[in-house]
């Protein structure tokens, strides 16, 4: 679903989930039901929903180097060495904190169930920036509007990498910037229409 998301999100295509066996936070129709189930949702009988997306650009020398986009997260991580990175994180400009952890997610509200800071309903328009095990304990997650520009600079690489929806990676230097914003398109998801967000949570 989320590689299907990355794709179909600049085409602003609405999506149907199929649940395959697993918990399905984003795929409410089961497999076995699948042909019965899509028909009301086909004809029309549906509830709607949009997800933001994010859209990272990972900045070289003053050059654009990569871009990806995500729907649940971006993630600066350590590599496989195991060393602690360091970086700064600045919010719309502003400089926010220095940070030496092992990384920094910056999740969606459709990855808050997963990154170990709030959880935040789907509809809300705001990232989360989670550190990973940082060296300090004051470094507590931060939850921003989805109009913010996220920028990191890394200061202190190691072998860190970015993770995009955990199914891709490019390898970051140092000096390098993470830039992040909220995707221009968001992606509609249609869902049957007994879709409760709680009872998935639950």
């Amino acid at each position: 679903f989320l590689s299907v998301a990355r794709e179909i999100a600049p085409r602003a295509v609405p999506v149907i989930g199929i649940n395959q066996g697993h918990l399905g936070f984003l795929t409410q129709i089961p497999r076995e039901n699948m042909t019965e189930e899509l028909l009301p949702v086909l004809e029309g009988k549906y509830r709607p929903e949009e997800r933001i997306l994010i859209e990272a650009a990972l900045v070289r020398d003053g050059q654009t180097f990569h871009r990806a986009l995500a729907l649940n997260d971006a993630v600066l991580s350590r590599g496989g060495a195991g060393q602690m990175i360091e970086f700064e994180v600045f919010i719309n400009q502003e400089f926010v904190y220095t940070q030496r952890s092992d990384g920094l997610i910056v999740s969606t509200p459709t990855g808050s169930t997963a990154s170990g800071g709030p959880i935040m309903q789907a509809g809300l328009h705001a990232f989360t920036l989670v550190p990973i095990c940082p060296q300090s304990m004051t470094n507590r997650p931060i939850a921003i509007p989805d109009t913010s520009e996220i920028e990191i600079l890394v200061t202190q690489s190691g072998d860190a990498r970015v993770h995009f929806d955990g199914q891709s990676f490019i390898d970051v230097q140092n000096l390098d910037r993470i830039i992040i914003r909220r995707y221009h398109n968001p992606l509609r998801i249609l869902h049957p229409t007994d879709y409760q967000y709680f009872r998935t949570l639950r």
